[in-house]
């Protein structure tokens, strides 16, 4: 092997070795981007676009989740989800495979998901809320909102409401607990 070649091996294998030490460790495998966001900076982000949604977990505390379950009007669950990479947390709903597969038109309510966010400074104050409106009618499957940042002392919450459709007013508050 020829001097240049070993230099250049070297030379990549620092480098290699460079971008692992300030990223912690951290390799990208390919067709997967870094997280593009974290903590505050993450605040009203697209979770998806974000590259923060791959890894995410549901939160799971007792009554963290919201769900609702009428058949003639629809059946849906409203979860806070988090990801770790991302130091941060949204909303997401899941939308009933059932009930649009064989009752449709199903959602006949307009629903409006949110994210809520909370931070101890002395008492907890509500800092940011994020919404997401899908309309009725919708196909099922997962919506969710933008993100809020997370950090040590934060809290969370997911929440929906429903309006009739053509309605302004929206109606029926129902949040799941404060999670940390």
């Amino acid at each position: 092997m020829s001097d240049r070649t070993s230099q250049a091996r070297r030379l990549l294998a620092t480098l290699v070795l460079a971008v692992a030490f300030v990223t912690g460790g951290v390799v990208a495998s390919p067709g997967r981007a870094l997280a593009a966001c974290t903590g505050m900076g993450c605040n009203n982000k697209n979770p998806a676009t974000e590259s923060c949604d791959a890894a995410a977990t549901t939160t799971t505390t007792p009554n963290s989740d919201v769900w609702y379950n009428q058949p003639s009007v629809g059946v849906w669950g409203v979860h806070v989800r988090r990801s770790t990479a991302c130091n941060a947390r949204w909303a997401r709903i899941t939308l009933d495979p059932w009930c649009a597969g064989n009752h449709p038109p199903c959602f006949d309510v307009d629903i409006r998901i949110r994210i809520e966010r909370r931070w101890f400074d002395g008492e907890y104050v509500t800092t940011h809320v994020y919404y997401k409106t899908i309309a009725s009618h919708t196909a099922r499957g997962n919506y969710y909102t933008n993100m809020v940042g997370d950090s040590t002392l934060d809290q969370f919450r997911a929440c929906y409401e429903t309006r009739s459709v053509g309605a302004t007013t929206w109606t029926n508050l129902s949040c799941g607990s404060w999670v940390s």
